[in-house]
């Protein structure tokens, strides 16, 4: 069968998910092959992970991530003639193909070089997704394809959560059972984080390497039971693996989010310093239990979160971050563009620009961040020029570099000139505390637990009345007192890692 869908043309299905199915298509001026995804137009459909995933896919320019090339709706005209296959409407969105499988198709053969392997792309890409504010939030084995020359590649951000907005109450504990965080299960989407996925990629492990699922169970709410209270069972390889291996999946499946890495680029770290078994001598048992169920999307209150748990270990948080590369330049892709002429016009607005030359300023901007670290002593870097040579761009750069390596913990504060709502420190702090949409009651609540978990046990009280005004116009705190308080949270920040303060338009 052959459908005509605008450039491309539909030849064969060659996957089907709850939602939709995706069609192995080509490009018909220059016979490229892509994957299409058409979602079904049905009770099951979700127009808006459609969105999201084009949305969230389009900002993130990685080889360890699917490219998207383009997206839209079924034309009226291609509708007709599809012999009733494409309906008027219909989203669809177009993606780089990749010929390899999923990693479900190659979990049953896996041996330890493969399984390092595929957690060296996945972590690489998710600290690019993650310094870029969006967490995948459904890492399961059909969402990581695997190319002909042995590359993972991550995909399928339909229920992605962007940092920084407000998720629905059915987004928020949509997620596969199988590897979800406790936080999704509970619906706490103001506690999601690089952190989330990693849990994720705990259970994905922990399936691989013994063939079993980290807790098993055959409903959502054996599964849900599991997650958040059961106790793990014995780590039992299939094949050899390295010392330490069960500790580094342990804190991964940690069941609070403060016990965890705090992102890819830590993990991956812990992970290089494990040393490779010697290759094995016998065989062991390669049966895997299912590891690719249907994605839910689960419904929950419609009552904001403001809840937070756990107590950060600064002294042992501190020992885990990663050390600081001593260059920015090392793991850095190149941009990539699709290879399609005629495609991609949707995606205009969407692409994240990326910085390219000024070695010289990134290099000193990179350099003044290392000082910091080295000297443990607060450093100001004024980049100033006429409006329209990229400062902000530059900055942004520093920011996502310093995310994606584990280098800085960035906080950055938005400032127009008359001022008004998310701007200044006010923004700031409650872009980072999460507050967005609570009451003024919760806001005072959340910040307190917020402030808890961050070790904070004197004046509590105060800051936390005070950290929650910070964006409230109608508060009349004096200035000594509001600068006060965030300066408290600020040194509390940076004893895990150096701060990075990203102050824009001053």
């Amino acid at each position: 069968m052959k459908v005509r869908l605008g450039p491309f043309e539909l030849r064969e299905p060659i996957a089907r998910g709850g939602m939709g199915e995706v069609w192995l298509a080509h490009h018909l001026a220059q016979d490229l092959p892509v994957a299409v995804k058409l979602l079904f137009v049905d009770e099951r459909s979700s127009p808006d992970a459609f969105r999201v995933e084009a949305r969230a896919t389009a900002a993130l320019d990685h080889p360890e991530i699917v490219l998207i090339i383009d997206f839209g709706e079924v034309e009226r005209a291609d509708a007709a003639m599809s012999g009733g296959l494409l309906k008027r409407g219909q989203p669809w969105i177009a993606m780089e193909y990749v010929a390899g499988g999923t990693l479900a198709s190659v979990a049953r053969e896996a041996t330890w070089p493969e399984v390092r392997r595929f957690l060296g792309c996945t972590l690489d890409a998710l600290a690019h997704a993650h310094a870029r504010g969006v967490i995948h939030r459904d890492l399961k084995a059909g969402n990581v394809l695997r190319d002909t020359t042995g590359r993972y590649k991550l995909t399928d951000f339909g229920i992605a959560h962007v940092l920084g907005e407000v998720d629905g109450p059915v987004a928020a504990t949509s997620g596969t059972p199988s590897v979800m965080a406790p936080e999704q299960f509970e619906g706490r989407w103001r506690d999601f984080g690089p952190w989330t996925d990693l849990y994720a990629l705990g259970s994905l492990t922990w399936m691989l390497v013994t063939g079993s699922r980290a807790y098993p169970g055959k409903t959502w709410a054996e599964q849900r039971q599991g997650h958040l209270f059961g106790e793990l069972p014995a780590f039992v390889p299939r094949f050899p693996v390295p010392e330490g291996l069960e500790d580094w999946v342990r804190r991964l499946l940690q069941r609070d989010p403060s016990q965890r890495w705090r992102c890819a680029a830590d993990t991956a770290w812990a992970l290089s310093r494990l040393v490779d078994p010697p290759e094995p001598t016998d065989e062991r048992s390669r049966d895997v239990l299912e590891l690719d169920p249907t994605t839910l999307l689960m419904a929950t209150t419609d009552e904001p979160s403001a809840t937070h748990t756990g107590t950060r270990d600064w002294v042992e948080a501190r020992r885990l971050a990663a050390p600081m590369p001593g260059g920015w330049r090392g793991g850095e892709t190149a941009p990539r563009s699709a290879p399609i002429v005629g495609a991609g016009l949707s995606l205009w607005g969407l692409r994240t620009l990326r910085l390219v030359g000024r070695e010289e300023e990134r290099g000193a901007l990179w350099e003044a961040l290392a000082r910091v670290r080295r000297r443990n002593r607060c450093e100001v870097v004024l980049v100033r020029g006429p409006s329209g040579v990229g400062k902000s761009l530059l900055a942004a750069w520093l920011a996502e570099r310093a995310r994606e390596l584990g280098a800085a913990t960035v906080l950055e504060a938005v400032h127009e000139p008359g001022g008004g709502p998310g701007t200044g420190l006010g923004g700031m702090v409650d872009r980072h505390l999460v507050l967005d949409g609570l009451t003024p009651e919760l806001r005072v609540v959340r910040t307190g637990a917020v402030l808890a978990s961050m070790g904070m046990d004197t004046d509590v009280d105060w800051l936390a009345r005070v950290l929650s005004e910070l964006d409230d116009p109608s508060a009349r705190r004096p200035a000594v007192e509001r600068h006060a308080a965030v300066n408290r949270v600020l040194s509390v920040l940076a004893r895990e890692r150096p701060l990075l303060l990203w102050l824009d338009d001053v």
